[in-house]
């Protein structure tokens, strides 16, 4: 009986929900819609700057690799026009994006840039919400001190600024990393002057109960259940918990972990499975994973083993964008750990030897007992460092040597180079992953009449964009051997697959991974190019003029405005030199201002350098690259692969 009562409570908030969830989703898609329209439209970069960032602000959270697009535009738009406000703006959006994605390395290399040009240009307000953002992702990697760090200097600038807003940001987050110190009492207070700031200045429903959630976090590590039972409920009853998904999302997944320490298994696994249709609305990996965690959680306690193995690997479906992160903070920590023991100790050290110089003769059995203890001490840390030292080692090994076979089994599906392209005179392909192995790849098919070249970024690099790499590339020849040689039909099958494999649907899909992909067919026999392209447009150049066939703005794989791809004849010329690339060239930051390499530049970059053997265009591109970036790390995968008739 008691279950039938949860299956009627999950049908009826269900049912409830619906409506107002399918009315906001409309009207949010169609606000998203016409700020993508305006933002195609705009001719004025200070405009387009603005607007693609609140695009970006829009996405961060349902599509946040859609969103970085955006930020990137509006930071390449912003550097055009010196607009530095837009320009800090999109440094923090697209921080926030990966943050959402799990990269944490990626957004804190975001986050500091933002704070840095936050500072450079005396953008005070920014800089307060740039150390806030790096203390809050320093807090999500459950680093609290170095969190507490960021966080107080964020509160020194706010109080400076007398922000009220920026304020209850930062107490919010020195209350949350108190609450993790075990810290009860600081974190009781930073998180009751959010809450008094925030009501004071009349802030968003959302906001205010997004610190009421927080204080019932504190009432639950308090022990206190009942007192976060109301707080936490008193949240539910509110309009924000039907439109926020990531604060329902974390209410339910909250009431899940209450009700398994009751042992109330049935309410726990009520609020888990409500937890994961939350999070799934919103998008967000970390949720999702984590509530599917909750959902496992409660089978393990029940027992039912074959269900809590089932959620898991649902669980571990939404892990691998952050695998990697995660492995290297875990190596990095370990790492850290132990050579900060090595300073804890030489300081030990040097403070037993000034006793033991201090000391009077009459105390010198004493001294001795000191010593004696301190060599005990001291060869048991050394053990102890000793012993973290070969855990890192082992785990470095096992990582290296995994991703070393894993690069084997991707270079094995890409084309050998002088295979690569053998319809044209001369050619070049640089390829240069960002961790070893690649989200970018380029493949080829031949047959007596036509080549099909292709070259492609994934979502996502490393080890998830060479997973979906060698998907695409499978994909791809399953296509091609059916005898399909029309570039967009082969683009338009591919985006079918993709879809299918990756169990992709418009109602509520949250696996939004897939590719942009340039495709070309070339006739051997009459050099006819039958090109068709998925954001990733072909640049030829011909008679000293560089040229466009344009891509459809829409990717290989899930999208809301889905259109259909389109072939594009080019009749080739002796001479033409053909340029397909993915973004990771343009979009790596660098130069005095530290921003995207510019297309208009890497365009004129190939003009001037066009007649060269191919060879010498590719190290021309390649010592441009690195100068550059200069000291700053890649921020992709790069692929950029010229031909020439």
């Amino acid at each position: 009986m008691k279950r039938i009562g949860v299956i009627l409570l999950i049908i009826i908030a269900l049912m409830s929900f619906s409506k107002v969830v399918l009315a906001q989703e409309t009207s949010h898609g169609a606000y998203i819609d016409s700020l993508i329209d305006l933002a195609k439209k705009s001719k004025n970069d200070t405009l387009k700057a603005e607007i693609c960032n609140k695009i970006s602000w829009e996405l961060r959270n349902s599509d946040p690799s859609e969103a970085i697009r955006y930020s990137m535009d509006a930071i390449e738009a912003a550097g055009r026009t010196d607009n530095f406000q837009e320009l800090i703006r999109g440094y923090s959006y697209i921080g926030v994006c990966h943050r959402n994605l799990g990269n944490n390395s990626e957004a804190l290399q975001f986050y500091w840039l933002g704070l840095d040009a936050a500072k450079k240009y005396g953008f005070k307000v920014d800089e307060a919400y740039g150390y806030n953002n790096l203390g809050n992702i320093l807090l999500v990697q459950e680093d609290y001190v170095s969190a507490l760090k960021y966080l107080d200097q964020a509160l020194n600038v706010a109080k400076e600024l007398a922000d009220s807003s920026i304020l209850g940001y930062v107490y919010l987050n020195l209350g949350r990393s108190y609450l993790g110190l075990k810290k009860f009492p600081d974190a009781k207070k930073c998180l009751e002057e959010a809450l008094k700031i925030r009501t004071l200045i009349g802030a968003s429903e959302v906001q205010i109960h997004v610190v009421e959630k927080a204080l019932g976090d504190y009432y639950c590590e308090i022990d206190s259940i009942d007192k976060a039972k109301d707080i936490l409920s008193d949240c539910m009853q509110h309009a924000s918990f039907k439109t926020d998904y990531d604060l329902a999302s974390s209410l339910c997944f909250n009431f899940s972990c209450i009700y398994l320490k009751e042992e109330k298994y049935d309410s726990a696994l009520y609020y888990a499975n409500l937890a994961v249709e939350k999070a799934k609305l919103d998008g967000g990996r970390h949720n999702i994973k984590n509530a599917y965690n909750a959902v496992s959680n409660v089978y393990i306690a029940q027992g039912m083993l074959k269900e809590a193995v089932d959620n898991y690997y649902c669980e571990i479906s939404y892990t691998d964008s952050i695998f990697n992160d995660k492995l290297m903070e875990k190596l990095y920590n370990i790492q850290f750990s132990a050579e900060q023991h090595k300073k804890q100790l030489m300081i030990e050290g040097l403070t037993e030897e000034k006793i033991i110089h201090q000391n009077t003769i009459s105390v010198l059995g004493l001294i001795v007992l000191l010593a004696l203890t301190i060599v005990f001490l001291l060869f048991y840390n050394y053990r102890k460092i000793k012993r973290l030292n070969n855990q890192l080692h082992i785990q470095q090994k096992q990582i290296s040597d995994s991703i070393a076979y894993a690069q084997k089994i991707q270079n094995a599906i890409l084309p050998d180079v002088e295979v690569f392209g053998n319809v044209f005179s001369d050619k070049f392909v640089l390829y240069m992953p960002r961790d070893v192995v690649s989200g970018d790849f380029y493949w080829s098919y031949n047959t007596p009449q036509y080549e099909i070249i292709v070259v492609a970024d994934c979502t996502g690099h490393g080890v998830p964009g060479a997973f979906m790499s060698m998907l695409g590339a499978s994909a791809l020849h399953d296509i091609a051997s059916e005898g399909e040689i029309s570039s967009s039909a082969i683009l338009e099958k591919l985006r079918n697959k993709i879809k299918t494999l990756m169990r992709q649907t418009l109602e509520g899909s949250t696996q939004k991974d897939g590719m942009d992909m340039a495709l070309m067919v070339v006739n051997r026999q009459t050099k006819m190019l039958d090109y068709s392209g998925a954001y990733i447009s072909l640049l030829y150049i011909r008679d000293n003029k560089i040229n466009t066939l344009k891509a459809v703005r829409n990717p290989i794989g899930i999208y809301r405005d889905e259109k259909p791809f389109v072939s594009i004849e080019l009749q080739l010329q002796e001479g033409d030199c053909i340029y397909l690339s993915s973004d990771g060239y343009c979009s790596q930051f660098g130069g005095t201002k530290k921003l995207k390499f510019r297309p208009d530049t890497y365009k004129a970059l190939l003009l001037d350098n066009y007649k060269r053997p191919m060879s010498e265009q590719m190290e021309v591109l390649k010592n441009a690259f690195y100068q550059w970036k200069g000291n700053l790390k890649q921020v992709d995968d790069i692929l950029v692969a010229g031909f020439r008739v």
